[in-house]
């Protein structure tokens, strides 16, 4: 379980860093509705699962220092530099 909630993690830094690149940077701030789309995952304003499992993940990450900004209410949030790092896409 832990290696699949890590890949996923992995995943979402992946989908973030492609969103935010062309706005400016991989630390640019986006919104997880276009996150979702780049992973292939189901409208999160319309999935509450696709929803609360996104947001458990990006909780996750920015415990861990990779994600900031997180906002519930705006649903945004950028890629710290440690994040970025993590995408190998340097």
């Amino acid at each position: 379980m832990a290696d699949e909630s890590g890949e996923k993690g992995q995943q979402l830094l992946k989908a973030a860093r492609e969103v935010a690149v062309p706005k400016g940077g991989p630390t640019a701030s986006v919104h997880v509705h276009e996150v979702a789309r780049v992973m292939g995952l189901k409208d999160p304003i319309r999935d509450e699962e696709v929803q609360a499992d996104l947001r458990s993940m990006i909780q996750d990450l920015q415990e861990q220092g990779d994600v900031e900004g997180w906002s519930s209410t705006n649903g945004r949030f950028r890629l710290t530099s440690q994040g970025a790092s993590k995408t190998g896409d340097e």
